[in-house]
Order: structure tokens, then sequence, then C-alpha cells
């Protein structure tokens, strides 16, 4: 009699465990199915801009893009919150494609999201992505070359003197945004050497002025170097 009643305990034990299980199941299939239909939006700031087929621009149709007026952009993409959870900004990038661009003028263009190859078709699949426009102005690219010019602030030991410094390359060729290269005149160096007494000979960076000597900083001009060989010849004084 015992055994009959510890037969029917366990025997209702294991179907309970049964039914438990599937209602489990069923609990799980019910939330996945609901999160899958749900579609979050998250956004994501500092996205770098790329601009595609800028190469090819410069060296087939000798264009150049001038004065982009943001490095990044911030892009909001909706989807399921499983997917978007594996999201990071290190996987987003924001594309400018200038293969369709073949004359100078103002452009503003909504970039291209592309994601990362870790989110294939498959997972992304249902996403939608926006950003705001970037705005830029494409020149025509030319060269020009510029003389290097500069001044000496610094002094030589008692019983030597300088004399004028030397540079090498003498020139410089430069290549960028024509509207950018009108207002370059000359590349400056200035040195600042204390109590010499020898010649020296270093390598030195320079910046870009213009003819009322005015520093130009503009980042789509090109250098054909970004150091010129300095020569300060010194020589001994002697009296007669």
């Amino acid at each position: 009699m015992a055994d009959k009643i510890k037969n029917i305990f366990v025997n209702k034990n294991k179907l309970f465990l049964i039914i438990l299980a599937i209602f489990c199941s069923i609990l799980l299939w019910v939330y996945v199915t609901n999160q899958e239909g749900k579609v979050n939006e998250v956004s994501f700031s500092g996205i770098k801009v790329v601009l595609e087929g800028e190469e090819v621009m410069r060296d087939s149709r000798g264009l150049i893009v001038k004065s982009l007026d943001t490095k990044s952009v911030r892009v909001t993409v909706s989807g399921s919150p499983r997917v978007l959870a594996k999201l990071s900004a290190s996987d987003i990038t924001a594309v400018i494609d200038l293969n369709t661009i073949n004359k100078t003028g103002n452009y503003s263009l909504a970039p291209k999201i592309v994601f990362a190859s870790a989110f294939n078709s498959s997972n992304l699949s249902g996403r939608t992505a926006s950003s705001v426009a970037v705005n830029f102005y494409v020149d025509k690219l030319s060269t020009k070359t510029v003389d290097v010019k500069g001044i000496n602030n610094g002094s030589t030991a008692e019983g030597f003197s300088s004399e004028p410094m030397q540079f090498g390359p003498a020139t410089i060729k430069i290549s960028g945004p024509e509207t950018s290269l009108a207002k370059v005149d000359h590349a400056w160096i200035e040195v600042e050497r204390q109590d010499i007494d020898a010649t020296l000979s270093f390598d030195s960076t320079f910046v870009l002025r213009d003819k009322e000597n005015n520093v130009i900083q503009d980042d789509s001009i090109i250098l054909e170097f970004d150091t010129v060989n300095v020569t300060i010849p010194v020589v001994a004084i002697k009296e007669v």
C-alpha cells in the first residue's frame, strides 16, 4: 500500500515538473517573440564621417573637398532590443559617397550608414538609420610652389658670427583647393638656437603664411614635405 502511495506521489511530481517545464517554455517563447517584434531606438554621437571616392575624385577629376563642416555626426538606429544591445558606436561609420560628384560647388549630402561586418543583414533586419546632412564645398585641385623663408632669432657665442640661413629644399610644392592655395605666399621657419659656436644643420617644421605674414591653417592643403633641412653657417671672428 505504501509503495502504491509512493508511486502515485512520484508520478504526480513528474507530471507537475513536466507541466512546469512546458509552461516555462511557453513563457520564454512569448517573451522572445514579443522582444523580436519590438522596435527600439538608440542614438550614437561622434560617428566618424568617411569620404568614399576622395582619391579617385582627386586623381581622375581634379577635384578636392574643402570646408567639410563636420568630421562626425549623430546617428539614430532603430531595431530589436536584442540587436541594439550588441551595437556600439565603433561598429558604425557615416560614409559620404563622392563618386558621382564631377564639378565644383556646394554640396549637402546625408551620409550612408555602414555597419561593421559582424552585423550582417540577417542580424540587422528591420533596422533603419538616419543622421543629419553633411555640408561641404568641392573645389578644383591645384598645385603651387612657394619659397621657404625664415628668421634666426637665436644668438652666437662670443667670438662667433652667423651667416644667413640656408634651406634644403629652398622651395616647397603644395597642393589642394585652388581657393586655398591662392592665399599662400611662402613657407616660414623661425629658429631660436642660443650661443651657438659651430655651424648647425637640422630638420625643422614650418608654417604656411600669406603675403602679410599671417599663418594659414587649412587641413585641405597637402604638403610635399613636412620638414625642411635648415643650415646655420657659423664662422669665428678674428681681430686684425
